[in-house]
Formats: structure tokens, C-alpha cells, sequence
């Protein structure tokens, strides 16, 4: 049997109260899209259509089954006006209603059961059956699952799952403040423990004001329809939206900074206004972000405090309006009318404009974070780094990101800045407009492989940085306007044993590009099979302090020189082992055979080497005829001279016979 909405025929209204003539109603089963019946008579036997199309005083007859279901409401434009979700009808009979929560607490009757429609008034959201709890005689009233009534009774809603904010009397119209509301429903969430849902609506965190997402509590919603909008934090100091604590998450929601901002006690800096931090969580660990949309913060959109561990970022996507690098604001209200500004010193003089520096995700500087995966973000216009890791930083995967900076203003800054950080992995990550595609200072045990980079260096190793794998990166020099000008795919410097292999670096012709540029006091680092296309330079040495630098088998294609300065082989750049004119020469690595009665080959190189400290790696590369058995195993090298080797070999491969190899200087 199918029975009545509560209240009778629905009068429906947009934001204004007026009705929503010709709006549309639609009904699903709870908690998904799969459409469900209402009916027009109260039989049940004559289904509405839906979604139901309200008439010219925003009514309709809504007869619903005894389901539970899910209410979405949209204007005759089809723009959304809200959604409800798991909401139960009173049958007839089942049980008395009453009008708000007001009613209910004023009440002293015999009655101990409740159908409310309302926190305040039908359809706030606040609708539900509470009961009286006859053996509680202490909870204090929480303004949404338990309240008091005139007589001491406490009422107990009845609920299964996620609490929800609007319980509490949130107001999703984005007009009175709801921070005290939303923080409510989590307070009482962790008591349980369970999450909170943020229907789709406005959500004002007015003020200063900030959601404290308490442990082991996700606070989620209706993906982009959910929005929570900061009141005017950041105005007058440093200001964060969102907390998380030990185990707590946030999902499916958007972000917004304030509309406002205020210039820090130092320089021309804004004060730091932050989406997303783990700050004061008691233990660190086990965060959780996902589906967050993020606008109009200037320092870090989800920051990982000093010594956290365990996050995890996914599916996060910037819209609406992105910090420029300078932003103009009122000097007294705050209120921002520029948010990508061009540097304007009189405006910096006069406390109009201040400096900003936004990154996507970002560690403490002093200790760093570990445990963290971010992955699948979709970010556009960041005006800085994508990450930022730092500090003693380690184990962070990072993979199939997008980071693209598309618009002046938002040029430059870094793609993966990995500041100090170890055992940091990134993987399947497309960069453009970013200055740097990946950074490494000072780190350890990295691996760089398969990124995209449309940026105007590639690859930056510097300040002792050691042991890290940078391979299988498609790196594409690009200029993009108010940015430095010099184009290096892979600029290793002061920096030792890393592995490049396998890069493929295009220079697009730009003047001056290089491919692989070893600088300052590196050693150890080795090049293997990196492609070089369209670039001045394909492999360089800047400076005599390079020190057994390898670089095996770079492939060149439009590369005006390919091994310049210093450079005397075409796998090593001036370094120790090789002699230093400016001739190419090929002492790394040649081809020799030995035949008919031979036992050994003497082998000459092209420029003598300055001691004998150097090791021959030796390989059977073929043979002619039917050489000997004896001659494919190779007894050793002799008579190690400045000037060539001599290769031996256990037994002569025959008149007639040949065996070939190839062999390998290395130091």
C-alpha cells in the first residue's frame, strides 16, 4: 500500500520562496541513481512520472511507497536546487508528527514516539522519527540526534549510517554561517563512531572558522553539489579550512578559500591560507582525501604536518578561481578584486597586493612525511609546485597526476619538488608550464620513470643528490612566457652516481637547448640510450670538475653538436680515463676479433689514457666459420697500457675461423 508524503500535497519553492512552478522532482532509492516510483493516488496503482513536473503553483501529489528514498529537486532550467537522501514516509497511522524540533522540545505530553518534519521547517533536512530514551536521563541535547524535551526526556533519533549535517540545522544556502552545525554532527559522529554526509548546498564556514574532522570520521558529500566556503579566513592571519585527524578523511565535496586576504607582518607575503592539514593530530597517522575540488587558496591545497605518515590523495581537481602568483585586495575590508594581478611595485609599496605561493600538496619542512600515495589529481593553474617534499621526507608514490599551468600568472614553479626527500617514486605523471618538470636536492633513492614533461628543463639533479633512477620520461622543452630561458632536458649538478636511462628529450629547435648537461662537481652518473632530438647539444660537460660521468649509446636526431666542449668520447664527457683534447674519440668502447691461429688481439686506442686504472668488459658478439670451442672463452686482458689492451683467449679458433667482440672501458 503506498501512503502520503508527510504534510499532504508538497508546495515547492526556490531560493526566494516563490513557487517552483514547472520544476522538476525526482525520486530515486536511497543512496544511488536507480529511479524510484512515487504514485499519483493514494491506491498506489497509478505511478508519477518521473521526474514529476510541478505545476504553476510548485505542487504535485507525491504519494510514496514505504521505501526509503533519495529527492532531487531542480528548477524549470534544470539547475539543481537540492538533494535529499534517505528519507522514510510516515504511514498512515504509524505515527503522530510534529512540527519542528522547537515543538518537540516544548512537548510534555504522554506521547513517546515522533515523526519530526523538520529542524525548523518542512524539508530543512532536519525530518526524522526520534523516541524517547526512558533510561537516559543525562545526554545533553545535541541539536540533531538527541534532543531534550520541557519534561527532562531525551528523544533519540532513529538512524542508521552517516550522520548528517543538516540534522544540525546547517544551512545549505551559503548565507548563514554553518560552521558550528557541520562541526556539531562531527563531534557527535565520532562518539558512534561514523561519518558525515554534507548533502548538496552551500556549506558558510563563516569567519575565521575551521571543520575539525575528528578521528576515525570522513566527512563527505554529493561530489561537486557539496561545497564548503571559507567566510573570511585568511583576512588577518594564517587560516586552514579543513582538519584532519588520526584516521579521519574528506570526500566527494569542493573547497573554497575565502573571497578575502591580508598581507603577513613579513615582506610582501599573504598570509598562508590552507585547504586541507593533518596539523594536531595527536598521533599522525592514516589521512584520507578524495574527490576534493579546491579554489582560491595561496599557500597549499592538503598539507602533511611534520612526522605524519600514512595519506593518502586521490581524485582532487582545482575549479573555478585559481591563485595567481600576485593578488590585489582592499587594504581594509580585505576583499580581493584580482586574483591573478601583474607585479606592481607601487601596489606592494602601498599594501594592496601581496606575494603568493600555492602548492597542491605539501610536507613540514623539518621532518617531513612518509607512507603518503598521491594519485589521479586533475590540477590546473596551481601557481607553484605540485608537490612539495621536504625535509627528511621519505616513501611517497606518486602516480597518474595531470598538472597543467595554461594561463599567465600561473607559469613556472615546479612539478615534482622533491626537497631533501628519499625513497620518494613517481610514476605516469603529465607536467606542462611548470619551470622544472621534477627536482631533486639533496635526495636519495628516487625513481622518476614514465612522466610527461612539457616544461622548460626536464629533469634538475643538484646538491649532492645521489643514487637516484631518472628513466623513461618523455621530456619536451617548452617556453613559456616570464620564465628563464635556459632549455635543458636533464641538468645533473654536484651530484653523483644517478642512473638516466632511456628519456627521450626533445628541444623543439629552441635556441641553446641541451639534451644531458653534466655541471659543476658530478661523478658517477651514467646515461644509457637517452634520445636527444632537435636540440643544440645532446651530450655536454660544462666543466672540468665532471669525474667519471657515462653516458653509453645516446641516440641524436636535429642535434647541432653532439658531444661540445671537453668532450672526448662520445659516451664519456670530459672525465678521468678519457684524454683531454676537444676530438671525439671512442676509447669507452670498441670491436676487435681474434682468427685462424691467434690466441690473443693487441688493441689500440685512439687517445692514450692517462693511467692504467681502468677495467675491460669483454663479449662474444659473433663468429665466422666453425671457430674452435676454445675460442669463445676469454682468458683475460694483458698488458694493460695508456696506449690499448691486449685481449687473450683459451685456444685459436682455426685456419679459416674467426670469433668477434666487443668490449667496454670503465673506471
Amino acid at each position: 500500500m503506498a501512503s502520503l508524503m508527510p504534510n499532504g500535497k508538497q508546495t515547492y519553492t526556490d531560493s526566494n520562496g516563490n513557487p517552483l512552478a514547472g520544476g522538476k522532482l525526482y525520486t530515486y532509492a536511497a543512496g544511488t541513481s536507480t529511479p524510484l516510483e512515487t504514485y499519483v493516488d493514494a491506491a498506489g496503482t497509478t505511478p508519477n512520472e518521473n521526474p514529476i513536473t510541478l505545476d504553476a503553483r510548485g505542487e504535485a501529489s507525491v504519494f510514496w511507497d514505504s521505501a526509503t528514498y533519495k529527492v532531487v529537486l531542480k528548477d524549470a532550467a534544470l539547475v539543481e536546487i537540492y538533494t535529499q537522501d534517505n528519507l522514510a514516509p510516515v504511514l498512515s497511522g504509524a505515527l503522530p508528527e510534529i512540527a519542528s524540533y522547537a515543538s518537540l522540545r516544548a512537548y510534555t505530553g504522554p506521547i513517546t514516539a515522533y515523526y519530526v518534519r523538520g529542524v525548523a521547517t518542512l524539508f530543512d533536512g532536519g525530518a526524522g522519527v526520534f523516541r524517547v530514551d526512558s533510561a537516559d536521563t543525562t545526554s545533553a541535547d545535541n541539536g540533531g540526534t538527541i534532543l531534550v524535551d520541557a519534561a527532562g526526556r531525551r528523544w533519540r533519533r532513529e538512524f542508521s549510517g552517516a550522520v548528517n549535517v543538516l540534522w544540525f540545522g546547517a544551512d545549505r544556502s551559503g548565507v548563514t554561517d554553518s560552521a558550528a552545525k557541520v562541526q556539531a554532527a562531527l563531534e557527535v559522529a565520532t562518539t558512534i563512531p561514523t561519518d558525515v554526509y554534507g548533502p548538496s548546498g552551500d556549506y558558510l564556514i563563516g569567519g575565521a572558522a575551521y571543520i575539525n574532522v575528528k578521528p576515525n570520521v570522513t566527512l563527505y558529500g554529493d561530489g561537486a553539489g557539496t561545497h564548503f566556503i571559507s567566510g573570511a579566513g585568511g583576512k588577518t592571519a594564517n587560516h586552514e579550512l579543513v582538519y584532519l585527524k588520526d584516521g579521519a578523511g574528506i570526500r566527494d565535496c569542493r573547497l573554497s578559500g575565502s573571497g578575502y586576504l591580508g598581507r603577513s607582518g613579513s615582506g610582501n607575503n599573504a598570509w598562508n591560507k590552507i585547504a586541507i592539514t593533518t596539523q594536531g593530530a595527536a598521533s599522525g597517522v592514516g589521512f584520507r582525501v578524495k574527490n576534493v575540488g579546491l579554489e582560491k587558496f595561496n599557500h597549499s591545497n592538503v598539507y602533511v604536518h611534520d612526522g605524519h605518515s600514512r595519506a593518502w590523495i586521490e581524485g582532487c581537481y582545482t575549479f573555478g578561481q585559481q591563485t595567481g602568483q600576485y593578488v590585489d585586495f582592499d587594504s581594509v575590508s580585505g576583499a580581493v578584486s584580482n586574483w591573478n594581478a601583474t607585479q606592481d611595485a607601487g601596489k606592494l609599496a602601498a599594501g594592496t597586493q601581496a606575494y603568493c605561493l600555492t602548492n597542491f600538496y605539501n610536507t613540514g619542512g623539518t621532518t617531513g612525511a612518509s607512507d603518503v600515495t598521491i594519485c589521479d589529481n586533475k590540477l590546473t593553474n596551481v601557481n607553484d609546485a605540485f608537490v612539495g617534499v621536504n625535509g627528511s621526507s621519505k616513501r611517497h608514490k606518486i602516480y597518474g597526476n595531470e598538472f597543467v599551468k595554461d594561463t599567465l600568472g600561473y607559469f613556472g614553479g615546479w612539478g615534482l619538488d622533491i626537497y631533501g626527500g628519499d625513497d620518494i617514486q613517481a610514476w605516469g605523471n603529465k607536467i606542462a608550464g611548470a619551470s622544472y618538470g621534477a627536482h631533486l636536492y639533496g635526495s636519495t633513492g628516487c625513481t622518476i620513470w614514465g612522466n610527461s614533461f612539457e616544461t622548460t628543463r626536464g629533469v634538475w639533479i643538484e646538491a649532492s643528490s645521489s643514487d637516484n633512477i631518472v628513466g623513461l620520461n618523455n621530456i619536451s622543452l617548452s617556453v613559456f612566457s616570464g620564465l628563464p630561458t635556459e632549455y635543458i632536458g636533464i641538468n645533473v649538478q654536484t651530484a653523483s652516481n644517478n642512473e638516466l636511462f632511456c628519456n627521450t628529450i626533445r628541444g623543439n629547435s629552441i635556441a641553446a637547448a641541451k639534451g644531458v648537461y653534466f655541471q659543476g662537481s658530478t661523478s658517477g652518473n651514467r646515461s644509457v640510450f637517452d634520445k636527444v632530438k632537435d636540440c643544440v647539444t645532446g651530450v655536454e660537460s660544462a666543466d672540468v670538475n665532471n669525474d667519471g660521468n657515462f653516458a653509453y649509446q645516446p641516440r641524436f636526431s636535429g642535434v647541432t653538436t653532439s658531444y661540445p666542449r671537453t668532450i672526448n668520447s662520445n659516451h664519456f664527457q670530459a672525465v678521468k680515463g678519457i684524454s683531454g683534447t676537444s676530438i671525439n674519440a671512442n676509447n669507452l668502447s670498441g670491436a676487435t676479433n681474434i682468427g685462424n691461429t691467434d690466441t690473443s688481439v693487441a688493441v689500440a686506442f685512439v687517445n692514450a689514457e692517462p693511467d692504467t686504472n681502468y677495467r675491460i668488459v669483454v663479449s662474444v658478439t659473433g663468429a665466422s666459420g666453425t671457430p674452435a670451442a676454445g675460442a669463445y672463452t676469454i682468458t683475460g686482458v694483458t698488458s694493460k697500457l695508456t696506449t690499448g689492451f691486449t685481449l687473450n683467449i683459451a685456444a685459436a679458433p682455426g685456419a679459416g675461423n674467426q670469433v668477434n667482440f666487443n668490449w667496454l672501458l670503465v673506471r
